[in-house]
């Protein structure tokens, strides 16, 4: 144990070979050189200062290391944990971490700020947070939670948890932000990790920067894994430059983003190759630039704005399509489109609020609803812009339909399911609006 008044500045390594190392000092801490445990002891640095990390620190063992700082935290050089003990940070101010904290076994990482900001991205090295089976935890209680890249480097930072999961919380902003130069990427996430992302404050924002199309802001997981966004403002935007921003969950991943208002000037997906998952649900006022793409895994259902009866989503000039196999597609609010199509062997239910229109030509609105489709939207519940334009409601029989049937005025054609007989097999048909698979 060593306890001080004022400073303490650390010259020499301290480490230790299963006991525990603690320090206590009422001004800063600098680690010029490491403290550390080696066989199982824990650390703990406490400054009503700040802490600042000039030296790189390894813990090995089962042992925690906990730093807690008055004012700041900075980390100039890089932390590692080998071993299942945890590591946290803690301060009351901002936490500014500008080499890799990174941890190769079962701890987790836990950063926490309660009044400042959690900055991350100023490495001129590539930079990460990770952990292979921990979780990574990032917290500003009052403040934002920022990984960008901030100068003119071909670098980038990630932020991701092997077979962990990791959550972000933020009291304004969580903001990922790619640089200006090839390859100044950042990361929340990646392909192949089953990690369950939540993120949650007033705004998140996924901004690709102004970097080529090497370089993107992305938050992504895989298989069994889950992203889940919840603020009051979602904003996911390409770069001028070719850099994109994205929102993707694959390979089975569920994909939650309920915002008031969402601004999808980068690509929002849910697709991959696995045989069940994937669940969608989006809500609240969305306006899309980049084509979405919702080709989900069979079993998943897709709901937009079923809790949310005066949301919406318009995706003016561009296709808006959702397929699924095995799951259900409910819509509500409005959902405008150049062209709609919604695809399923299960059931789509639009609700009461529910308005789709689409603004193309020849089959704009296209809905393959099989078994069931459950209609509360009213008789003009489905719309074409062009007058020239017509929808196409494929379901197998009759009995098929519950709620009001939509409006067409034309004629039904039978035998024809969606397919065997795919809408631009029924061009020659040019007054038609329901098919169905068996006769009446």
């Amino acid at each position: 144990t060593v306890t001080a008044g004022g400073d303490l500045e650390v010259n020499r390594n301290s480490e230790t070979r299963g006991g525990d190392l603690s320090i206590d000092v009422g001004g800063d801490i600098v680690l010029n050189r490491q403290i550390a445990s080696r066989n199982g002891g824990s650390v703990t640095a406490n400054a009503d200062g700040s802490i600042f990390i000039n030296r790189d620190m390894r813990m090995r063992g089962a042992g925690d290391m906990t730093l807690i700082a008055g004012d700041r935290i900075e980390v100039d050089r890089q932390i590692r944990r080998d071993g299942a003990g945890d590591l946290s940070l803690q301060a009351e101010n901002d936490i500014t971490i500008n080499r890799n904290i990174f941890a190769n076994d079962d701890g987790s990482i836990g950063i926490e700020s309660q009044s400042g900001d959690i900055l991350l991205g100023g490495s001129t090295a590539n930079q990460r947070i990770s952990t292979n089976g921990g979780d990574v935890t990032l917290t500003a209680t009052t403040g934002s939670v920022r990984l960008e890249r901030t100068n003119n480097r071909t670098r980038n930072t990630q932020v991701y948890a092997g077979d962990g999961d990791i959550s972000i919380t933020a009291g304004t902003e969580i903001l990922l932000q790619g640089g200006t130069r090839r390859n100044a990427s950042v990361t929340v996430g990646r392909a192949g990790d089953s990690s369950d992302i939540p993120l949650s404050a007033p705004t998140v924002s996924v901004l690709a920067g102004d970097g080529p199309t090497t370089t993107f802001a992305q938050v992504v997981t895989s298989g069994e894994g889950s992203i889940s966004v919840e603020a009051d403002l979602l904003v996911i935007e390409d770069g001028t430059g070719g850099a994109t921003a994205s929102i993707e969950a694959i390979d089975g991943a569920s994909l939650t983003l309920d915002a008031g208002i969402q601004q999808w000037d980068g690509l929002v997906r849910a697709d991959g190759d696995a045989a069940t998952g994937g669940h969608v649900s989006l809500t609240g006022a969305i306006t899309a630039t980049v084509a979405p793409i919702f080709d989900l895994n069979n079993g998943a259902d897709f709901a937009l704005n079923t809790g949310n009866p005066l949301g919406s989503l318009r995706a003016d000039g561009l296709s808006f399509d959702v397929t699924t196999t095995g799951g259900t597609i409910s819509v509500n609010g409005a959902l405008d489109a150049q062209e709609i199509t919604l695809v399923t062997d299960t059931g789509v239910a639009l609700g009461a609020n529910a308005a789709l229109t689409a603004a193309g030509l020849g089959n704009a609105l296209v809905i393959s609803a099989a078994d069931s489709f459950n209609n509360a939207g009213g008789a003009d519940v489905l719309n074409m812009t062009d007058p020239s334009a017509r929808w196409l409601l494929y379901m197998n029989t009759f009995a098929s339909l519950a709620g009001t049937a939509p409006a067409s005025g034309e004629f039904d054609l039978y035998n024809r399911s969606f397919a065997t007989d795919p809408p631009s097999t029924l061009d020659a048909y040019a007054a038609v609006s329901y098919t169905h698979l068996t006769l009446p």
